[in-house]
Order: C-alpha cells, then sequence, then structure tokens
C-alpha cells in the first residue's frame, strides 16, 4: 500500500523544470496554490488546469505516474463533492 503512494516523491528527469531552482518551484507552487483559492467562478479552473497540463508536459511525467499519484486521493474527492453536492446550498 505505502509503494503505491506517490503524492510528493520526486520523479528523476532531465527537463527545464527538474534543473529549476528548488526556491522557485516553490514560489510557483504557492502562487498556483493561492490562484486555486481566489478562483471564484468554475471558468477560472479552465486556466488553472490548462498550466497545470503545460507543467507536467515540460516536465516529461508520464501518464501512468500522474494516475497512480492521483489515485489515492480519488476518494476524498469524491466524498468531497457528495458532500458539497448534498449539503451546500446553491443560487
Amino acid at each position: 500500500m505505502i509503494r503505491d503512494i506517490t503524492i510528493g516523491q520526486y520523479f528523476p528527469g532531465h527537463s527545464p523544470v527538474h534543473r529549476m531552482d528548488p526556491r522557485m518551484k516553490l514560489i510557483l507552487t504557492i502562487f498556483y496554490i493561492v490562484v486555486l483559492f481566489v478562483v471564484s467562478n468554475p471558468f477560472g479552473f479552465i486556466p488553472a488546469i490548462f498550466f497545470l497540463g503545460c507543467s507536467y508536459r515540460v516536465a516529461r511525467i508520464p501518464v501512468k505516474m500522474i494516475v497512480k499519484s492521483i489515485k489515492p486521493i480519488l476518494p476524498i474527492i469524491i466524498f468531497t463533492g457528495i458532500l458539497n453536492l448534498l449539503f451546500i446550498s446553491g443560487e
């Protein structure tokens, strides 16, 4: 079970993202998180998702590794989505 969790694990490579200064990667990550929290409508997530896809592409991380890292948190995402649908009133 522990071997299957890849969240936060280093993926070795020689891409521009791998060669980037760690401080810059940390600043960009914090900026991305802030942008995700500031977005006020669903259409604001489209550029964020596009940026994330481009980042994965530039980092040359295989899709299999991305799916493997998302799999452990998928139940949490689904559970949170169901709770939002049932208990949050919309306008």
